[in-house]
């Protein structure tokens, strides 16, 4: 149900791979996706200014290099934007914090995490992974 997405990309060699991902997914879906520099700050806050949910999908601010963000100005949030990273080490990366202090709802690759492992469980052993169990264990 996603009908417009702004991808946010450094300018480097990359740039020209993401832009042809970029032209595919306008070709191939109803959904309007754009690609944007990362750190152009009016373009991001523009794109994020009608934005619902932002989400790290970088390993920036993994450990060890925790100090590291992709975005470092948090003007660029609002208090109805969702920020998640698929980081789960740290639990709460910088990024993470700096939404968290702009007033935004966060959450961290932890699930991201747990549910791949319970399909990787469910593929090479043909039984699903004790979920709940899991959670427990590991998720307090």
């Amino acid at each position: 149900g996603v009908n417009k997405l702004h991808i946010a990309c450094r300018k480097s060699s990359s740039w020209s791979k993401a832009q042809a991902l970029i032209d595919r997914l306008n070709r191939e879906t109803a959904c309007c996706v754009d690609l944007i520099d990362l750190y152009d700050l009016a373009q991001l806050k523009t794109a994020l200014s009608g934005s619902c949910l932002l989400t790290n999908a970088t390993s920036v601010g993994m450990e060890p290099h925790v100090q590291d963000t992709p975005i470092s100005d948090p003007s660029v949030f609002h208090e109805g934007l969702v920020v998640s990273d698929v980081i789960y080490h740290p639990r709460k990366t910088r990024l993470l914090s700096l939404a968290e202090e702009a007033g935004c709802r966060t959450f961290n690759g932890m699930y991201m995490l747990l549910y791949q492992g319970a399909e990787a469980f469910r593929l090479w052993t043909g039984q699903e992974m004790p979920v709940e169990l899991v959670k427990r264990s590991f998720f307090s």
